[in-house]
C-alpha cells in the first residue's frame, strides 16, 4: 500500500509491415520495477523482429554535435558491437590509422600504444569499462589534461557481488574437490570431512572499498559471513566505503555505513597484515596504481590463515604470480580464482591453466553491458562537449592514479 509508482512512456519510430510508425505505450509501474520494466520493454523490442526505422532517432535524445567523431580502439573482442551500437545512435566511429582530423573523443580499452597521440583535437578519453589505469599508463594522454572517464554501472557491482558469492561458496563447500570426485566417478561423501561449513564460520576480506567493494562486502554480510575490509586510506566520512578508493569500480561509494552491516575496515600498509591474518579468503578490488601493484604477494599470503584462499579480480599487475604458485605448493593457500592477468589473452603455456588449485576465468567476473555503456558514452561526450559538469565519480584523477 505503500508502494511508489512511476509512469513511463515508451515512444519508438519502428517498422511495422514495412512501413514507418510511431510505437508509443504508456504504463504505471511500482518504482522498484522501473528499471526492470524499461530493460524487458528494450529487451522485446531488440528480440521480436520490430526494427527501428532508417534514419530514425529518439527525439528526447539527439545526437549532440553529429560533427564531432570518436575514435574506437579497444582489445576487446566486443569491440565491432560497440562500434556498430555507437553508429547506430549517429556517431562517426574512426578506427586506428584512419582520418582522426575530426575526432574529438577517445573511446578505448586497452588501446595500442600512439592511438590517442594521433588525434590532434582530443576533449576527452573515455573508458569501455570501469577501469582506467590503462589510460594512465599513457603519460602523452595524461600531459594533455582531457578529462578520462569511466563506465559508471551500478550493475556491475553487483555482476561482481554474485560472482564473489559464488566464488567464496566454491571454496567453501569444496565444489571443485566434489567435482573432481565426479570426474573420476567417485561417490566420496568424505570431501568436507562430514561436515558443512556455515558462511558465519568463513572469514572474507575485500580489499578496495569502491562501488564493487563494497557492494561485495555488503552482499556477503548480508548472507552471515565474517567479513573484513580493507583500503588504503583513512575511512574520511565515517563510512566503510570512503575517502579515495570510492573512484573505484563505478565511482562512488554504496551509501551504506558498512561497520553498521558488521565489516570491520581496516586501512593503510601498518594494518594490512592484520587485515590478512583475519582473512581465510581476500577478494582484491583495488585500483591499480604504483602502491597497489605487486600487493598480492607472499608477504601477504605468509600473514593469512593456513589453507586459506585469494581472489584476484581487479587487474594483473596485482599479483605477483610466481608467489601465488609458491603459496599453492607449500599447501599456505589451497585455492586460488583469477580474473585477470598481466598478459590477456593469458599465454597457453601459463602453468595457471592446468592447476589443480587455480580456476582461470577470461576477465569476465563483471563486464559492461553494452547498450548501458553506449548510453552513458553518449552522455559524458555531450557533457563534455557542452563544457558541463561530469556526474560523480564519472572522471577518473591522474594524481591519485585511478
Amino acid at each position: 500500500p505503500f508502494e511508489r509508482f512511476i509512469s513511463i512512456t515508451f515512444d519508438r519510430q519502428v517498422m511495422l509491415i514495412g512501413r514507418a510508425s510511431r510505437c508509443i505505450c504508456k504504463i504505471q509501474v511500482p518504482l522498484s520495477a522501473a528499471s526492470v520494466t524499461v530493460r524487458g520493454w528494450r529487451r522485446m523490442m531488440r528480440t521480436s523482429g520490430v526494427q527501428s526505422a532508417p534514419g530514425a532517432t529518439r527525439a528526447a535524445h539527439a545526437l549532440y554535435r553529429p560533427e564531432s567523431e570518436v575514435v574506437l580502439a579497444s582489445s576487446f573482442g566486443s569491440q565491432d558491437i560497440w562500434k556498430q551500437m555507437l553508429e547506430d545512435r549517429g556517431l562517426t566511429v574512426r578506427l586506428a590509422g584512419e582520418d582522426m582530423s575530426k575526432v574529438e573523443t577517445g573511446i578505448v580499452f586497452n588501446h595500442p600504444p600512439g592511438v590517442l597521440e594521433a588525434v590532434p583535437n582530443l576533449k576527452a578519453v573515455q573508458s569501455l569499462g570501469a577501469g582506467v589505469d590503462f589510460i594512465m599508463q599513457d603519460d602523452g594522454i595524461v600531459r594533455r589534461g582531457v578529462p578520462l572517464l569511466r563506465i559508471v554501472d551500478p550493475l556491475m557491482a553487483e555482476r561482481m557481488a554474485t560472482f564473489c558469492v559464488w566464488a567464496v561458496m566454491n571454496f567453501q563447500r569444496k565444489c571443485d574437490d566434489y567435482f573432481r570426485a565426479q570426474m573420476e566417478c567417485r561417490w566420496d561423501k568424505s570431501v568436507e570431512n562430514y561436515k558443512n561449513i556455515d558462511n558465519h564460520e568463513v572469514r572474507v576480506g575485500v580489499m578496495g572499498l569502491g562501488l564493487m567493494g563494497a557492494r561485495v562486502a555488503r552482499t556477503l554480510a548480508g548472507l552471515g559471513y565474517e567479513v573484513y575490509g580493507w583500503k588504503r586510506t583513512p575511512v574520511s566520512d565515517g563510512r566503510g566505503n570512503g575517502g579515495e578508493d570510492r573512484e573505484w569500480g563505478s565511482g562512488g561509494g554504496c551509501g551504506e555505513d558498512l561497520e553498521a552491516l558488521g565489516v570491520r575496515v581496516y586501512h593503510g600498509s601498518d594494518e594490512l597484515l592484520t587485515f590478512a591474518g583475519k582473512s581465510q579468503v581476500v577478494i582484491n578490488l583495488l585500483p591499480l596504481t604504483e602502491e597497489t601493484r605487486g600487493i598480492l604477494d607472499a608477504r601477504l599470503f605468509s600473514a593469512m590463515p593456513r589453507g586459506g584462499a585469494v581472489m584476484n579480480l581487479a587487474r594483473g599487475a596485482h599479483l605477483v604470480a610466481n608467489d601465488l604458485l609458491d603459496a599453492l605448493a607449500s599447501g599456505q593457500l589451497e585455492h586460488a580464482v583469477l580474473d585477470v592477468f598481466m598478459k590477456e589473452p593469458l599465454p597457453e603455456t601459463c602453468p595457471f591453466w592446468k592447476h589443480p588449485k587455480v580456476r582461470v576465468f577470461p576477465h569476465m567476473s563483471s563486464v559492461t553491458d553494452i547498450p548501458n555503456g553506449v548510453e552513458q558514452i553518449l552522455r559524458n561526450r555531450e557533457l563534455v562537449l557542452r563544457g558541463e559538469p561530469l556526474p560523480p565519480g564519472v572522471q577518473a584523477v591522474p594524481s591519485r592514479g585511478y
